[in-house]
């Protein structure tokens, strides 16, 4: 064969090998779909919540509640405010201890942090409040409880609340910094540890900046789509769901027979949610009781947080998936929507990604084929499918945001479509932390910056040497998307796919508007 032969060999073979991983990629996105259409279809169905009588079923050991507050370089006024909630808990203070666990390195702060603490323990002898701090920070937040967990575990012992004949179901709820408890938490989360198979429960989560900007109304919908529709009714319908790192609350039975939280993933939540749920306990989320919280400062955090979040969902997936399919304690459905969670709903991004990439080499292998079949019918088929299963969700959740009277509706749909572009937008930055997870590449993890109030911080400069340099890796990474974007429209007329090149219109605006934002915000970095 000649040398001509073997280079049109090698073209074929490549590009046959774009086109397999193409069609791997739209399976997943076509797989996906009947998912999200079942869980809208189930979208109005909630937890049952429990029904305890105390006189026909009493307690056979009180609780005792151990409230962690990790921090780690935090705004100071976001900790005061957490920790002024805390402690105003309406519950027997002899039945709780408060833990402000702080791993910051910066002495002014913890100096400050710790000087409030003995503050409000002045003010208040009677609640058990105690500062805890770290000066090597190992396995971060993760590293951050068990340090908390084991000093408390001590102290327990010692005034016999735990390990003697008398002992106390110990039950631990964590809040982040930027949280607000309610003052009724406790009284209310507790009611689902009566079922004894119930090791989690996760409680709704509002957002008080969400209004701060137009950027923050739009993730706020995002948020809303993943928390209060995706995982409430997984919960609901019997399915696997997760613990989110906060506003949760824990059976420390469970979480002792685990050896506390495991530091070997970005998302040490997530972990302990699917590893205990293959073992037969319960992951129950109650949207009925919502603690308020912030979201992320910018446009820069928000992106950094969420590519953290996928790239320890790929590690959690590695850990814990075959575990999963083997449980003998998980039915079919089960076992079949945890693997569409992890192989499907949370690869969604690298398909999206990685298939708009590889349309060029895959229309001309189609047409080396012979063009078997339509291929502007089959992208509007996928096109219209990814519609029907995805946008339904967004516009439920957009229309909770809406105002009253006749402008809510048109309101709702304006926050759909900011919530949709900025979704695509960040699919890129999500596609580079699946690959990172996947690769088993150990990273930097940064802290997600947050702020206390309404003040649009959209462009808030803030962050870490070794955040800015990931951010710059993201953007390399964004352009090569967007300018593929640009001329894939043009590439598709030339084959005259005109139905699909108009598809393709869309993230030919999407990508380059997200790369060139991208950019300015690093530039005011």
């Amino acid at each position: 064969m000649s040398g001509k032969g073997i280079r049109k060999m090698l073209t074929k073979l490549a590009l046959g090998c774009c086109f397999i991983i193409f069609f791997i990629c739209v399976l997943g996105i076509v797989l996906e779909a009947p998912f999200r259409i079942y869980l809208y279809l189930q979208r109005n169905r909630r937890v049952e919540r429990p029904h305890h009588d105390e006189a026909a079923q009493p307690r056979k050991k009180p609780y005792f509640h151990l409230i962690q507050l990790p921090v780690f370089n935090e705004d100071f006024s976001l900790v005061a405010q957490l920790l002024q909630s805390a402690v105003t808990l309406e519950y027997p203070k002899d039945r709780m201890m408060v833990q402000l666990l702080d791993d910051s390195d910066d002495p002014l702060l913890s100096k400050k942090i710790k000087t409030l603490v003995e503050d409000l323990s002045m003010a208040a002898p009677d609640l058990q409040l105690c500062y805890l701090h770290r000066t090597e920070r190992k396995d971060f937040k993760a590293g951050n409880l068990n340090h908390g967990l084991i000093t408390a575990q001590s102290v327990l012992e010692k005034k016999g609340i735990v390990g003697s004949a008398r002992s106390h179901e110990v039950l631990i709820s964590i809040f982040d910094a930027d949280f607000v408890v309610p003052t009724d938490y406790l009284d209310k989360v507790e009611q689902w540890f009566s079922e004894t198979g119930v090791g989690v429960v996760q409680t709704g989560i509002d957002f008080y900046n969400r209004h701060a900007s137009h950027y923050h109304q739009a993730i706020a919908v995002f948020q809303d789509n993943l928390h209060k529709r995706d995982f409430s009714v997984r919960s609901a319908c019997g399915h696997l769901s997760t613990f989110r790192g906060s506003a949760g609350t824990i059976r420390m039975q469970m979480l002792a027979a685990y050896g506390f939280w495991a530091g070997d993933t970005q998302i040490e939540d997530v972990d302990l949610s699917f590893c205990a749920q293959a073992d037969g306990w319960r992951v129950v989320y109650d949207s009925s009781i919502c603690c308020s919280s912030s979201l992320p400062s910018g446009a820069n955090e928000y992106k950094l947080q969420q590519r953290s979040w996928v790239k320890g969902l790929m590690e959690v997936m590695k850990k814990n998936l075959h575990p999963l399919i083997t449980s003998k304690h998980l039915g079919m459905s089960q076992k079949l929507f945890g693997v569409e969670f992890f192989a499907l709903f949370a690869l969604q991004p690298l398909f999206m990604v990685i298939s708009h990439l590889l349309i060029i080499p895959t229309c001309l292998f189609w047409h080396i084929l012979g063009q078997p079949f339509s291929l502007d019918v089959t992208a509007l088929l996928i096109f219209g499918l990814l519609w029907v299963s995805h946008i339904p969700f967004l516009s439920v959740s957009a229309r909770d945001i809406g105002v009253e009277g006749s402008e809510r509706a048109l309101d709702g749909i304006t926050q759909m479509i900011r919530s949709f572009f900025i979704m695509v937008g960040l699919f890129s930055a999500l596609t580079f932390g699946l690959i990172e997870g996947l690769a088993g590449r150990r990273v930097h993890r940064d802290r997600t910056i947050k702020r206390n109030g309404e003040k649009d911080d959209t462009a808030y400069p803030e962050v870490s040497t070794k955040g800015s340099q990931l951010l710059k890796t993201i953007w390399y990474f964004e352009l090569l998307v967007a300018g593929n974007s640009l001329v894939t429209p043009f590439f598709l007329l030339s084959l005259d796919h005109t139905s699909t090149a108009l598809i393709y219109l869309i993230p030919a605006v999407i990508y380059p508007v997200q790369a060139f934002w991208s950019y300015s915000l690093l530039r005011k970095g």
